[in-house]
């Protein structure tokens, strides 16, 4: 969809390629976009920044939900 482009998406919900969501391509990358929106919103400012505020434990944590989500999905896919 985006051929190589820098865009951005987002969606209440996600289900694999059943996604329905918003999606705007960019003219040039805007790092680290959704860091600062989630920051802002809770009062976080600066922490957006991954390079000063590298918040090891978190990303961890996701790594490890988003493998266990990953297994479930191969694990569903099998099954069909």
């Amino acid at each position: 969809m985006s051929n190589g482009q820098e865009y951005l998406f987002v969606a209440d919900h996600f289900n694999r390629d059943q996604t329905i969501g918003l999606i705007t391509l960019l003219d040039e990358g805007t790092s680290q976009f959704f860091r600062k929106v989630i920051a802002d919103r809770l009062g976080l400012g600066e922490f957006f920044d991954y390079r000063r505020y590298p918040m090891l434990d978190i990303a961890e944590q996701s790594a490890i939900q988003l493998r266990a989500d990953l297994s479930d999905i191969q694990m569903k896919a099998c099954n069909f």
